[in-house]
């Protein structure tokens, strides 16, 4: 994804957490198919192919979907091009960077550096889809719409610390390596955290309900309810 549209597009999504029809980089409720999960674990084609298409459209000046275009309005011109010049860029280091490997014969360097973010992304995946599956939408209570969890230290370093996802809407202006911390000072007012397996025995049965009954969801039980 483009670091100029995901800004524009996270900050949206913390002002407006998975509220329907306003916030269109997370919606809920979360779907994902079987072939969208054997990419997961293999190589995400389907990721591949829709950053290219992205990639090529933003080098071109196009904006696709109704998202782009509540990024980037037509009164933003500067931000506009920003985000194209940016595409522009990254195309042409990575037809370059391309060329060099496959002109040297250094093959494997295709997948090091130019398709590794889409090879075998299910650790990423597995840690990233409870900060919000089979939460309630248009709620103003982060505690309620976000969802926290207990991973090994080395998945939470490669991570961010952002598996605080809480912590992290609650006060975004918080650096990611402080979150522990936050948490620490938070947590007699914040909902139960758990490890990651426990988390996603919780989740699937609801994700598999949503499937015939979309908006059914779970909400966290808060401290004050116990």
């Amino acid at each position: 994804t483009s670091t100029v549209k995901y800004r524009q597009s996270h900050i949206q999504h913390h002002m407006v957490t998975v509220h329907t029809d306003r916030d269109l980089e997370v919606v809920l409720p979360w779907f994902s198919s079987r072939l969208q999960w054997l990419g997961h674990w293999t190589v995400d084609w389907k990721l591949i192919l829709t950053n290219i298409g992205m990639l090529l459209r933003h080098s071109l000046g196009i904006l696709s979907d109704e998202w782009e275009h509540r990024l980037f309005p037509k009164t933003e011109k500067k931000l506009r091009n920003k985000l194209f010049n940016w595409a522009r860029f990254v195309l042409t280091g990575q037809l370059l960077l391309a060329a060099l490997f496959i002109y040297s014969g250094q093959w494997i360097l295709l997948a090091l550096f130019t398709f590794a973010p889409f090879i075998n992304t299910a650790l990423a995946w597995l840690v990233t889809y409870p900060q919000h599956a089979g939460l309630p939408s248009d709620v103003p209570d982060f505690r309620i719409c976000c969802r926290s969890v207990k991973v090994h230290p080395f998945v939470r370093y490669l991570h961010w610390q952002m598996d605080y996802h809480v912590e992290h809407h609650m006060f975004a202006g918080v650096p990611f390596y402080n979150l522990k911390k936050l948490r620490q000072l938070i947590e007699h007012d914040l909902p139960e955290y758990e490890p990651l397996i426990p988390t996603w025995k919780k989740i699937i049965p609801i994700l598999r309900r949503q499937r015939t009954d979309p908006s059914f969801c779970v909400a966290p039980q808060l401290p004050s309810a116990k």
